[in-house]
Formats: C-alpha cells, structure tokens, sequence
C-alpha cells in the first residue's frame, strides 16, 4: 500500500535476533503451520544454521505479515501443543494449567487495574526486574502501565 511507511527489515532482523529462539519458533509456527519449523528442536538443541534459518523466515514473515494485531488465543488444545514446543517437553495438567496465561494471548492476563486516576507513585520507590523471562516481561508490563 501507498500509504504505509516502508519496513525496516534490518530492525526486524534484529529484534528476531534478540528475542527467544523458542518463542520466535512458536510463534512462527502458530501463524504459518510450517512443517519445518515445527520440526526443529528447542533451542538449546538447535546448530547455528537451524537457528539463522530460523531467524531467516521469521523476518521474512514479518515483512510481509507483521500487524499490531494480537492473535486470537488458540482453543485449549492448540495452546498446550505449542507450549509443548517451546518448552520441549510434555506439560502435566497441573502445569499447563497454572501456566496458561503465559504466552499472553489476551491483552495483558495480569494486567493491573483501577478506576480513576491512576495510583501515585510513593517518592523514592523503585523496581528491580530480575530476568528476562515471561515473569520478567509481564513485570515490566505491569510497570510500563503504572508509569514506573
């Protein structure tokens, strides 16, 4: 389309790069059903060329599919197998469901609410997110959202 600004494919490249090799595989898979991808292993298994071709299509993909659309959140079934494939190995019922809302398929599962003005920030606190991880992430969310 005319109107829309032309893609930084390099920028795509690059956030590729930096995020979790499990979760661009999972992710990848859910919007394209590649049988390949599918097939590669978790990523502390993967070689180098498993991974550039990874990261190879996920941008790929990206440039011609990217939205700030969220994804509607898969029936039960379909989520738990691509839980399955990202963390490698069978969750235990207990596990899925406690885990669940992890991948974050509804805007914000955990996310903080009030009515009216949002809550003052008491002087001199701050936050310390340790990790990277779906926990850390949901927390900087959940800062982001209160303005921390």
């Amino acid at each position: 389309m005319a109107d829309q600004e032309p893609v930084d494919v390099a920028f795509i490249r690059r956030a590729v790069e930096l995020a979790d090799p499990d979760a661009v595989r999972v992710a990848l898979f859910q919007n394209t059903g590649d049988a390949n991808v599918a097939a590669l292993p978790p990523s502390k298994d993967m070689s180098d060329s498993q991974r550039a071709a990874l990261v190879d299509k996920a941008v790929d993909w990206l440039v011609d599919n990217a939205s700030g659309e969220m994804p509607p959140e898969p029936p039960a079934a379909r989520l738990r197998e691509l839980m399955t494939m990202a963390t490698g190995r069978e969750m235990t019922d207990v596990e899925y469901e406690a885990r669940r809302d992890l991948p974050a398929f509804r805007r914000y599962p955990f996310a903080v609410e009030w009515e009216g003005d949002r809550p003052e920030i008491p002087a001199g606190f701050s936050v310390a997110i340790i990790g990277a991880g779906f926990s850390g992430l949901a927390a900087a969310m959940q800062c982001t959202i209160l303005g921390i």
